[in-house]
Formats: C-alpha cells, sequence, structure tokens
C-alpha cells in the first residue's frame, strides 16, 4: 500500500502577491512540497523528492479585458501537460521549462501590468470617495466612520502597488 503524505498550507493569497506566491510554490517544490491543489488561501502539497517547478498564477475575477482568453492562450502553450495540477485546478499552472520563451515574460509583464493599473484605479475611486466624504461629512454627524472605509481602501491599493512593483522589479517574475 502506498500513503501519500500531504499537508494543507494556510497562505495568503491576493493578486499583489501572486509573483511572490509563484515563487513561494516553486520554493516549496524544491523543498519536497508539490501543489496539488488549492482552495482561497489554502494550499495543499503532497511530499515528494525535491524538485525545479515553475507556477503561473492567475486571479479568476480577471475575466474582463481579455485577461482570461490570454491566460487560457498561455496556458495552452507553456503547460506541462504531464502535471496533475493543470488538470485539476483552473487559476495556476504549472509550467513546462522547455516551453518558455519571451512571448512568456510578455504574458507576465502583462499580467503584472494589469494588475497594477487595478490598483490606481482603485486608489483613484477610494480617493474621490474619501474626498465627495469629506464634503458631506458638513451634513452628517458621525462622518468620520464614513470616511474610514474608503482611507482604508487608498491605503490597501497603495501597499499592494508597490508590493506589486516592488516584486517584479526584483525578478521574482523569472
Amino acid at each position: 500500500m502506498i500513503f501519500i503524505s500531504r499537508k494543507i498550507v494556510f497562505h495568503p493569497n491576493l493578486r499583489f502577491l501572486v509573483n511572490i506566491n509563484e515563487k513561494w510554490l516553486s520554493q516549496m517544490a524544491k523543498s519536497g512540497c508539490l501543489l496539488v491543489d488549492f482552495r482561497g488561501w489554502f494550499f495543499e502539497f503532497e511530499r515528494v523528492k525535491s524538485c525545479d517547478k515553475k507556477y503561473f498564477m492567475y486571479s479568476t475575477f480577471d475575466a474582463s479585458k481579455g485577461m482570461s482568453f490570454d491566460y487560457h492562450l498561455a496556458k495552452q502553450k507553456y503547460s506541462k501537460s504531464s502535471s496533475r495540477l493543470n488538470k485539476k485546478i483552473f487559476c495556476v499552472f504549472e509550467v513546462d521549462f522547455k516551453k518558455l520563451d519571451e512571448q512568456f515574460l510578455q504574458y507576465v509583464k502583462q499580467r503584472n501590468a494589469y494588475y497594477i493599473n487595478f490598483y490606481i484605479k482603485l486608489f483613484v475611486f477610494s480617493m474621490i470617495l474619501s474626498l465627495l466624504c469629506l464634503f458631506t461629512s458638513f451634513y452628517i454627524k458621525h462622518w468620520h466612520v464614513i470616511l474610514i472605509i474608503p482611507m482604508l481602501i487608498s491605503v490597501y491599493s497603495i501597499i499592494a502597488t508597490l508590493i506589486l512593483k516592488r516584486s517584479t522589479s526584483q525578478g521574482t517574475v523569472r
């Protein structure tokens, strides 16, 4: 009888951590933990021999602007056909090292630019909302409570943009 050792790891999985998470998954494979499934922030790994793996992640919420079609094309062209993960999960796939070329790097850059653009728009929207809350504060008794939410969103979007830009410039996309 073969006993497969599996473990589930709780790990943040947010859009702005996409490059960091791809690198983390590759490091997990090098330490003998192969990704077999994940749901939200729960990643399921199987114990294997240490191996080199590369992953490409994509949020399923990015279906607008043709991103889902680009992801589909990238998965068709660059996924490793023998990977069980690629047959099971939609929003992350194991990359075949033999198929890597400059176009793959363009897919990664396009995805990162899309995410950065998303967070910049979120920041602008939250700042406009903050200004509207501030202008209406003269008429609302507890205005500071209303102002907190858009301000938190703007801080979140700034941090997300900085982390994405930093992870992209540090070469974690390779």
